[in-house]
């Protein structure tokens, strides 16, 4: 499944599917839960579930965030500093979608998909399924945010 949201309509996407919940949650939290749900909400299934994720910048608008306030000599913000976080996703998935077993986030350059695979497949004697997703927060307000993910289930890992 792939999504691609214009940057000024993230927030209005995030409270239609998730109300107030993700409210302080930084975009790039916010594209990696959105994203995650909506695969596997189509997918459907049941059992224990894996989360691997990957971006080549991570939560790139954040981490802008932080350090133009650092610069400014004021001081930083707590929840600037926690949305420079990409790994903090996963708590508020497993809060408000669905449980999980196993996560990771990685950086990786595109075209790496093999490393997420072999660590997919090595995480079948705990998870029955494992979301691997793609995300990459747009830094310009004309291209799209993207987040791209699949489900396997432990038989086509």
């Amino acid at each position: 499944m792939e999504l691609r949201i214009p940057p000024p309509e993230l927030r209005s996407l995030v409270h239609a599917r998730f109300g107030d919940r993700l409210r302080r949650a930084g975009s790039f939290a916010q594209l990696t839960v959105l994203g995650a749900a909506a695969c596997l909400e189509q997918a459907g299934g049941g059992g224990t579930l894996g989360m691997l994720w990957t971006s080549r910048r991570g939560a790139v608008l954040a981490t802008r965030a932080a350090l133009a306030e650092l610069r400014s000599g004021e001081p930083l913000m707590p929840y600037t500093f926690l949305a420079t976080q990409p790994h903090l996703a996963t708590p508020l998935f497993a809060e408000h979608v669905h449980p999980l077993a196993r996560c990771a986030f990685l950086y990786l350059e595109p075209g790496q998909d093999t490393v997420l695979a072999t660590l997919a497949r090595a995480w079948t004697s705990t998870c029955d399924r494992v979301l691997l997703g793609r995300v990459e927060e747009s830094a310009a307000a004309d291209a799209p945010h993207e987040s791209d993910w699949r489900l396997l289930r432990r038989g086509e890992l």
